[in-house]
């Protein structure tokens, strides 16, 4: 470890279960404030874990079980989030695998209630990350395995989604590029089976965006390469598809 200050931290019931780390360096440290509430993780085993400066700030969370979590090689490496409430968490059998994230700065976070499932990611790097005010609300996920996953530069801005239920999710090899959204507020979101396949999409610049209603239903695509996308205001509204199962795209939008 290295220079570590948190600073008022209550947590309440805690169960932490067999833990084993790995070689794991971590570097400045500063927490804050933080109140946790009943916290049980399950299994956990990391692996090599190399943070480096991290800054959290208030950090209430609440009640908290992950389950099974297996990581594998992390670097993460520097990361402030601000202050970050989040509520009932659950995640259930997370493993993840090689995962370097970058500079991650979120600023002002709330998410609500999250549920996720079965989380198996895979190979992620994504890379600079900067969001901005971000309040999720409640978002249950449920089986979720993506693949190899990179993002690249992404910066997001005011992004407000609400209640976002996903089902049965596989995405796949998934590489986007630099992604600036801008001003985003979704609203309901519900998928529903959604299984996309390889997906690269590549500088994407959307601008303010307001979707609204928005119900899926089972999704199945292909293969689909976007290219370069520049959106601009976007503000769609209700929007209800039912079944969509397409092939391979390949368009490229400016």
């Amino acid at each position: 470890m290295d220079n570590i200050y948190l600073d008022n931290i209550y947590m309440d019931n805690n169960y932490l279960d067999n833990i084993y780390m790995d070689n794991n360096y971590l570097d400045n440290i500063y927490m804050d404030n933080i109140y946790m509430d009943n916290i049980y993780l399950d299994n956990i085993y990391m692996d090599n874990i190399y943070m480096d400066n991290i800054y959290m700030d208030n950090i209430y969370m609440d009640n908290i079980y992950l389950d099974n979590i297996y990581m594998d090689n992390n670097y993460l490496d520097n990361i402030y989030m601000d202050n970050n409430y989040l509520d009932n968490i659950y995640m259930a059998n997370i493993y993840m695998d090689n995962i370097y994230l970058d500079n991650i700065y979120m600023d002002n976070n709330y998410l609500d209630n999250i549920y996720m499932d079965n989380i198996y990611m895979d190979n992620i790097y994504l890379d600079n990350i900067y969001m901005d005010n971000n309040y999720l609300d409640n978002i249950y996920m449920d089986n979720n395995y993506l693949d190899n996953i990179y993002m690249d530069n992404i910066y997001m801005d005011n992004i407000y989604l609400d209640n976002i239920y996903m089902d049965n999710n596989y995405l796949d090899n998934i590489y986007m590029d630099n992604i600036y959204m801008d001003n985003i507020y979704m609203d309901n979101i519900y998928m529903d089976n959604i299984y996309l396949d390889s997906i690269y999409m590549d500088n994407i610049y959307m601008d303010n965006n307001y979707l609204d209603n928005i119900y899926m239903a089972n999704i199945y695509m292909d293969n689909i390469y976007l290219d370069s996308i520049y959106m601009d205001n976007i503000y769609v509204d209700n929007i209800y598809f039912d079944k969509m199962n397409m092939d391979s795209m390949n368009p490229s939008l400016r």
